[in-house]
């Protein structure tokens, strides 16, 4: 460990980090190295340590470009934007053939229809200067769904609705319900982990894989026990079980060999939240005094639910748009964390002119409302900090697509596009 720190000139600083102005002693020993002074070595021939009154002026390294001298990508304080170079017409081209021969062949092509789709809209994206790839198939997706099919919605099914044809009974027919309904609450988290292990293992930047790694019972059981609490606490755990679900898929997803960290706290999103239910409360004061109002205001007092109707839709937005930056500025990678830009009125914005657009066009829009969110997500998210993208290496995992075939049947949000 250094002696003196380079930056403010505290002698005796003893650890890798000065406590004096929190300056990390290994980034300036990296900085010399690159620059083909070796750290170790005190000569004339490297720059001179700068005196505490004179802080050293610190110009980042340029990333390695094809070609180069072998040095590192590493980059001191840098902010990594995001791209979608992709256009609503050229996925139209895609889309429509798909929604043909989707309909042609009863839904069964569905799954390479959504695996086309994945695979321009995951190509259109790009960070420093590469895009990434989607290594998913249709064939893939049609087996994982029919395995789901076979082992977890038939099963409910039957226990929903057998008791009634075979004329079992009142009892046997509650219980066949509390049973399919447990079941669905079991597959439910089976499902986003499944298909949050499939959609990582599918994706590739620069030729590395992403992953997940969690453990299918533990997240069960925790996706449960959560699931108890915000029901005995009347929902007010909710904003509660949201961070802690997104920490735990957070903090077992990698790419390559390097994880994925995420530092919200639990009780971070309640403030947000609690403006929601005000919202809804107000909503439903509003809605249930409007049938007296109308004896004295007539029409005029539709006037009070419409507008606490618009007061719930604003305040979801904003809990929304509150809910994404907070995701995404608690999820760190190597060091960098990502940044989140999204307002409440830019995703207000995005969903009044998605929804016109889809209204519209009786659907035939799609494709361009995809694109349109794809772009905005890469326009408000950002990845800031230093990280050595070439130290990360390839430690692929494999994972089956069933519960990829479970999301789909139960739509379920996994939190990747």
């Amino acid at each position: 460990m250094a002696d003196t720190c380079p930056k403010c000139g505290r002698p005796a600083v003893g650890s890798d980090q000065c406590p004096g102005c929190g300056f990390v002693i290994s980034l300036y020993d990296r900085y010399l190295a690159e620059r083909g002074h070796d750290p170790s070595r005190k000569s004339a021939a490297a720059p001179a340590v700068p005196a505490a009154s004179a802080p050293i002026v610190w110009t980042p390294v340029p990333r390695r470009e094809a070609g180069g001298d072998g040095s590192p990508s590493w980059r001191a304080s840098e902010s990594r934007l995001l791209a979608f170079h992709g256009a609503g017409r050229d996925l139209f081209s895609i889309w429509i053939v798909c929604a043909f021969l989707t309909l042609a062949t009863l839904g069964v092509y569905y799954f390479w229809a959504k695996t086309r789709v994945r695979h321009y809209l995951y190509g259109q994206t790009e960070i420093e200067g590469d895009r990434f790839a989607y290594h998913g198939t249709g064939e893939e997706l049609f087996v994982g769904f029919a395995k789901a099919v076979v082992f977890f919605i038939i099963p409910i099914i039957l226990l929903s609705n057998a008791p009634g044809w075979f004329g079992w009974g009142l009892m046997a027919t509650k219980l066949g319900k509390l049973g399919a309904t447990v079941l669905t609450g079991l597959f439910t988290p089976l499902a986003i982990v499944g298909a949050r292990r499939y959609r990582l293992s599918r994706t590739s930047w620069r030729g590395i894989r992403f992953s997940f790694r969690g453990d299918a019972k533990t997240f069960v059981a925790r996706f449960v026990g959560w699931s108890i609490l915000i029901f005995l606490t009347a929902g007010f755990y909710y904003p509660v079980f949201l961070v802690r679900k997104q920490q735990y898929l957070t903090d077992h997803s990698y790419f390559g060999n390097a994880r994925f960290r995420f530092t919200g706290e639990a009780s971070g999103l309640m403030t947000a939240y609690l403006r929601l239910v005000g919202a809804f409360a107000v909503f439903f004061t509003a809605f249930m005094t409007v049938w007296i109002s109308a004896l004295f205001f007539g029409a005029a007092a539709l006037l009070l639910p419409l507008a606490a109707g618009a007061l719930v839709v604003g305040v979801w937005i904003k809990f929304a748009a509150e809910k994404r930056c907070y995701f995404w500025d608690h999820t760190e990678l190597e060091g960098a964390t990502l940044r989140c830009s999204v307002t409440p009125g830019a995703l207000a914005r995005l969903y009044l002119a998605n929804a016109v657009l889809l209204l519209m066009t009786l659907g035939l829009a799609t494709p361009w409302v995809k694109v349109r969110n794809a772009r905005f997500t890469c326009e408000t998210l950002a990845l800031d900090g230093p990280i050595d993208i070439d130290a990360i290496a390839q430690d692929a995992q494999a994972a089956p697509s069933t519960g990829e075939g479970l999301a789909t049947f139960f739509d379920t949000d996994v939190g990747i596009g």
